[in-house]
């Protein structure tokens, strides 16, 4: 056995969604079920819990906390982000994760310079995980997440991640990147109504240095990008 309980449960790969989604899908749209599909007949909330310890990390955590210590074994060094990054998640590992990454300031850099709409300081090289606030709008406003059919989307948040991968684009480009050599970025959300709009609001196509992955948590999982933004 290989996993990790402290991550994302399994996802079901047939539909690329969490049982929990794909069972509001069915109830969001009643038309589009037939009373003879088996599988989906067995998309109920009962037997979601009845088969709970399948479908969510806990039986791994269950057969990894109670395996003899001899025969068990916790991967702690990761190589994959800069140790800034990792500090974001390492509560979740009590502090034990440790980067393995050689001069990571030099081989995880995004060489990025980009101001702020007011001309200050905002995303800078030294900076690897970086935390923006969109609580208000331009205006000064407060401005909420809000709940749309069976999830949460947040169009002000849509918006300033668009213009900020124009900017990246703009940068890159300047820096050389373009046709074949271009930077990979992911864009990921907790709720998929929020991935639908972001596809939306993104123009993919006009991008001239950068190329642009929108998708889901789940699905990323085991991908890696230079760069995400996480909304």
């Amino acid at each position: 056995l290989v996993g990790d309980h402290r991550q994302l449960p399994p996802v079901f790969t047939g539909h690329e969604n969490t049982m929990q989604e794909l069972i509001d899908q069915k109830e969001e749209n009643p038309a589009d079920n037939n009373e003879n599909d088996e599988n989906n007949n067995l998309l109920t909330m009962d037997n979601f819990d009845r088969f709970k310890k399948m479908v969510t990390s806990s039986l791994f955590k269950d057969y990894f906390e109670q395996a003899p210590q001899e025969i068990k074994q916790a991967v702690m060094t990761q190589y994959r982000m800069h140790p800034e990054i990792m500090g974001v998640i390492n509560h979740f590992y009590e502090g034990k994760l440790k980067s393995g990454v050689e001069d990571p300031d030099k081989n995880k850099s995004h060489d990025l310079h980009i101001k702020s709409t007011k001309g200050l300081k905002f995303i800078e090289p030294s900076n690897h995980a970086l935390w923006i606030d969109t609580s208000k709008d331009v205006n000064g406003r407060n401005f909420q997440e809000f709940q749309y059919k069976s999830g949460k989307i947040n169009p002000l948040e849509a918006i300033l991640i668009a213009e900020l991968l124009v900017k990246i684009d703009n940068k890159y480009f300047e820096m050389g990147f373009h046709g074949e050599n271009k930077k990979d970025i992911g864009v990921i959300s907790f709720y998929g109504h929020q991935v639908k709009l972001l596809r939306n609001v993104i123009p993919k196509s006009t991008f001239k240095s950068i190329k642009v992955d929108i998708n889901s948590v789940d699905n990323f999982q085991g991908k890696e990008k230079s760069i995400i933004i996480t909304s």
